[in-house]
């Protein structure tokens, strides 16, 4: 499933606030093809293993909306799932 320009945008605004100058963003999804983690990096086509991503998780409720939003974390894209998340 790819996401939406509006689903895109509105899980930004809800992880965000507000559209910052992000010149590469990356989305990761989850086995339910819901948005996990949110990557976005402020320079254009960084590698992914380079370790200025500022990156978000979305955690799901049993009815499928977003329950709770952690981030912005620094790290790698690559090494996402082993920042401190709660």
């Amino acid at each position: 499933m790819t996401l939406g320009a509006f689903e895109r945008e509105y899980l930004e605004l809800l992880a965000v606030g507000t559209k910052g100058d992000w010149k590469d963003k990356l989305f990761f999804e989850d086995d339910e093809n819901r948005v996990e983690y949110m990557c976005y990096h402020m320079n254009h086509n960084p590698g992914t293993d380079e370790t200025h991503w500022h990156i978000w998780k979305f955690t799901y409720s049993v009815s499928g909306g977003v329950s709770r939003i952690e981030g912005d974390l620094v790290g790698s894209v690559d090494g996402r799932a082993g920042l401190d998340w709660a």
